[in-house]
């Protein structure tokens, strides 16, 4: 993802749609993944021992604040990087349809 964002120039774009379309793609996607993939950890492993400890209980809840936060702002980008172009806003709507996304606001 650091490649991407590095070498697509994207970031250099002055157009308000390239950047948020960057920053959706490159930053908050990552991260989203990332703190997803540590509370899948986290899930399997707890899942296994049949048992949850008190600091895992925080850590979770910790984790659940990052991936509303980092979903929300994902959200608010695809928001953005469409609101001053229609073929760009209808491609993002109909891509996130078809995952099932109505929207990552809540």
């Amino acid at each position: 993802m650091n490649e991407v964002g590095n070498n697509s120039q994207l970031v250099l774009d002055p157009d308000i749609d390239s950047y948020y379309t960057m920053d959706a793609s490159v930053v908050q996607l990552r991260n989203l993944a990332q703190k997803l993939g540590v509370a899948g950890d986290m899930s399997a492993a707890i899942n296994h021992r049949k048992q949850i400890t008190s600091q895992e209980r925080i850590d979770l809840a910790v984790l659940l604040s990052q991936v509303t936060t980092f979903g929300a702002t994902l959200g608010d980008d695809i928001q953005q990087a469409g609101a001053d172009d229609a073929q760009l806003k209808a491609k993002l709507a109909t891509g996130m349809s078809a995952k099932g996304i109505t929207t990552l606001r809540s």
